[in-house]
């Protein structure tokens, strides 16, 4: 007589997650330049195939990826100042009495990269709201037992 364990013989629950949409997702017209389109794409692509980018979301992706432009561009003009005035490295620049100031082009980077982090969370394309996200729609498929 043999023995078996309960539940040897059979077959495991196997959820099947629905496939990836790939959607490509032409840029609109608002988006400031090149920079900002190739950051459309990759975005655009990273949300449809999550299946969470819906039309209301295009205005907040708009102004994510005219962000990453603009701190594109400041980053771009600090690293120039920096060329053209090595003793401040970028980092000052004169100001109206003749003093030296912290640059206001870092203000300008500080603003954008705000801006990216904000509606990136909105958009669930930082870390953290990503983990959130990807935990959520397991949580269906998934039951607290299975990595056991």
């Amino acid at each position: 007589m043999t023995i078996r364990a309960s539940g040897a013989g059979r077959k495991k629950n196997v959820v099947q997650l629905p496939k990836k949409r790939s959607v490509s997702i032409p840029p609109p017209q608002e988006l400031l330049s090149d920079i900002a389109k190739e950051m459309w794409r990759k975005q655009a692509k990273v949300l449809t195939e999550r299946g969470s980018f819906e039309p209301a979301h295009y205005p907040m992706l708009v102004l994510y990826c005219n962000a990453w432009h603009y701190m594109i561009m400041a980053d771009q003009c600090v690293t120039a100042k920096a060329e053209a005035h090595p003793n401040s490295n970028g980092l000052t620049s004169e100001g109206g009495s003749g003093g030296e100031k912290t640059n206001p082009t870092f203000t300008a980077r500080n603003v954008a990269f705000n801006q990216i982090i904000r509606a990136g969370s909105l958009l669930g394309l930082d870390p953290l709201s990503s983990m959130r996200f990807s935990a959520s729609s397991k949580g269906d498929a998934y039951g607290e037992f299975d990595k056991f």
